[in-house]
This record gives structure tokens, sequence and C-alpha cells, in this order.
């Protein structure tokens, strides 16, 4: 479902899978659907991999690498699968992995939602923050539903957990299908 790659020309690949992956710290299936991400080298050869999950789906939609070279994905998860409460039918899931070295190694995780389906459909970071875009059927902390699927922005700081979340719409359907920072402070999200 997404894919990066490395200042050291590593190339990662995050994804979804309903059976247990073969390899090192590869894991086991936990749920109906895991989350997963595995990293190659410019030559194809794969150099490690992990499977994480929630008893339900979980779902990976897009990844990107932070400032000081940390992999994050987004995606969407039905059950807790950051250690946290779920919010209702589907909630936004962000997890972070320190990617340099030998051997990547997890890192944190969270998780947020509102009481309807609410999705993650991009990331991308600044310097020192990064944004995850998405869609919500319901109605996120701190404002108010248009009607139908609203789009979302919500900016996420470097250790963890939501700074603020601007949801926007109109009476029908939208959806934000991405998010890019200037640098200069503003955003792009396109709907």
């Amino acid at each position: 479902r997404a894919v990066v790659i490395d200042a050291g020309g590593n190339v990662w690949v995050a994804g979804h899978t309903r059976g247990s992956l073969a390899g090192t710290n590869a894991g086991t299936g936990t749920g109906t659907e895991d989350l997963f991400v595995a990293r190659y080298t410019s030559d194809g050869v794969r150099s490690w991999i992990t499977q994480r999950g929630s008893p339900e789906a979980d779902l990976v939609t897009a990844m990107s690498f932070d400032a000081p070279g940390d992999l994050w994905i987004v995606g969407s998860t039905r059950g807790n699968l950051a250690a946290g409460v779920s919010q209702g039918e589907e909630d936004v899931f962000a997890m972070a992995f320190i990617a340099k070295g030998k051997t990547p190694a997890y890192s944190t995780a969270f998780q947020f939602g509102s009481s309807g389906r609410d999705r993650a459909t991009a990331i991308a970071a600044d310097p020192k923050n990064f944004y995850v875009a998405g869609e919500t059927s319901g109605t996120l902390d701190g404002n108010t539903s248009a009607g139908g699927v609203d789009g979302f922005v919500a900016k996420i700081s470097a250790t963890g957990g939501v700074t603020w979340v601007r949801q926007f719409g109109s009476s029908g359907d939208d959806r934000a299908a991405g998010v890019v920072p200037d640098g200069l402070g503003t955003l792009f999200v396109p709907v």
C-alpha cells in the first residue's frame, strides 16, 4: 500500500496481510488483517520485516520519513492498536519505527478518531512535525461535522500525539487525498 526510499537507497514497503509473514522479527498474525513493514536493499534483498496488529483489521495507507530519519506509517484500525481505546467504528493510527541501523525498531504508536469511521490517506513531514490527512464520518475533537464524510488534517508532534486537528467539508462527501507542507507554515490539502 505504500513505498518510500531512504537516504541509503533502501526500499521500505508497508501494507497488510491476512496471514503470518515469514522472516526475522516478522511476528505472527494477531487479527483479521495485520500491518507489516519491510525493508529491502537496493538489490532487492529483504533485510528486515515486522508484523503488528490488534485482534481487528489494521490497514496501512501511507508512510514517510521524518526529519531525523525515522519512519512513520499511518492507516486505520478497528481495534486497540496503539495501547489506546478505540474511539468508534474505525480510528486513525500513526506508528513510528527507528529506521537507522541494521535492525530497525518499533518506537511509538497512537490512535485517534471519532465515534464514526476515520481513515488516514496521507502523511507528510516538515523539520519539526508531521501531518496526517484523511476522512471521517463522525466529529473529531473540537470540530463540527459539515455532513456526510468530511476531510481532515491533523498536526502530529514528533513525540507522538495530536497537536491539532481541522475537519472540513460540504453537506456531501469530502475526502482529503494528500497533504504537503510548504516549509513556511502553510499546508496544501487536495480534496
